[in-house]
């Protein structure tokens, strides 16, 4: 029987039982991947937090670089007075 409570043929049945077998295995797929999309965001934002951590390093790397060549450009020139 239908939704509405009219019998169906057994062909009928079939369809209605093989087109609810679809939908839920999709259902079970959209389930299995929602995890794995997840995962896959957490991933991409940690990749991203290393990088950002790698030009902070880098760019304080380059910064004390600059400050100890200053300090010794103002040395030279005390010396040189």
């Amino acid at each position: 029987m239908d939704e509405k409570g009219f019998h169906l043929g057994r062909g009928e049945e079939n369809k209605r039982e093989i087109e609810e077998d679809k939908r839920n295995q999709l259902r079970t797929k959209e389930l299995k991947a929602k995890p794995k999309l997840i995962t896959e965001e957490q991933a991409g934002m940690k990749r991203e937090e290393r990088v950002k951590e790698k030009e902070r390093k880098e760019k304080e790397r380059k910064e004390k670089e600059r400050k100890e060549k200053e300090r010794k450009e103002k040395e030279k020139a005390a010396k040189a007075t």
